[in-house]
């Protein structure tokens, strides 16, 4: 029994964490490190322990998601100085940051090992579709773009590179779309809606859904903008949620009181 728990500590803190490789990053609830073949994680806030396996599980995704970053931003430039000759076009780059982070993948094998403040784990991390993956990474760097990118011009250069990447693949498609009708002007958003059939099963991404719903909102289609937010639980769609909800109680009321009035005449 105990050389069988001496092989699983070894195996799943055998990783050596001293490389050039390393990856480290840190929030206020984990210190995490990842290499090619193992991760470890440290809590940095005890009420975040319940997630400690999720951390490690993502830390073991990071060097894979890394490579994957690599392959997309490589494929982003190509695109962009074969589409335009001018060397400012050329000297544009795609670096895209640590805070964008996705990958179809499962982890196979999973271990994982307390030892002094660290948790080691160990698996093998196998994706499950890179063009699904690519296409993940292309839109959630998309709104990364529009939310950071302060110069119009280049906010409007990468996401013609980028956005595309994103449409092209069917499980990003009605994302990119949704990211279409942020940027459009107001009076044009339900067009574009109607226009691609977006539909609230389709969005993936939390952002899409809040973006369908406030131009449905705009237009006072209250039970349709309500339907893209229903089954979202970030915190900026349950605060949508909430809103759309107070005006649809308005709203009933106001027919209630309406009625009343009609039958009383």
């Amino acid at each position: 029994m105990i050389n069988s728990l001496l092989l699983l500590t070894l195996s799943v803190t055998g990783a050596d964490f001293e490389v050039e490789s390393l990856i480290t990053r840190q929030s206020g609830f984990f210190k995490v490190q990842a290499v090619e073949n193992g991760a470890r994680v440290m809590l940095l806030n005890p009420n975040a322990k319940p997630a400690i396996e999720q951390a490690c599980r993502r830390a073991l995704t990071l060097p894979t998601v890394q490579q994957l970053k690599r392959k997309l931003k490589s494929e982003l430039e190509l695109s962009l100085h074969n589409n335009n000759g001018d060397t400012k076009h050329r000297l544009l780059t795609f670096d895209i940051p640590d805070s964008v982070h996705y990958i179809n993948a499962s982890i196979d094998d999973y271990q994982q090992q307390k030892q002094s403040s660290w948790w080691y784990c160990q698996g093998t991390v196998k994706v499950s579709s890179e063009s699904e993956t690519l296409a993940g990474l292309a839109i959630r760097y998309a709104w990364d773009i529009v939310n950071t990118e302060r110069d119009i011009n280049t906010k409007k250069l990468k996401l013609k590179s980028v956005l595309p990447y994103a449409i092209n693949h069917p499980s990003t498609h009605h994302d990119a779309i949704s990211l279409i009708v942020h940027n459009a002007a107001k009076d044009k958003q339900l067009a574009y809606i109607q226009k691609y059939h977006l539909q609230p099963e389709k969005l993936k991404l939390a952002k899409s859904k809040q973006v369908v719903s406030n131009a449905l909102l705009n237009h006072n289609q209250l039970k349709q903008a309500y339907e893209y937010v229903a089954e979202c639980d970030s915190l900026n769609c349950r605060k949508l949620k909430l809103s759309i909800e107070q005006k649809l109680e308005q709203q009933e009321q106001q027919t209630a009181d309406d009625l009343d009035s009609y039958f009383r005449e």
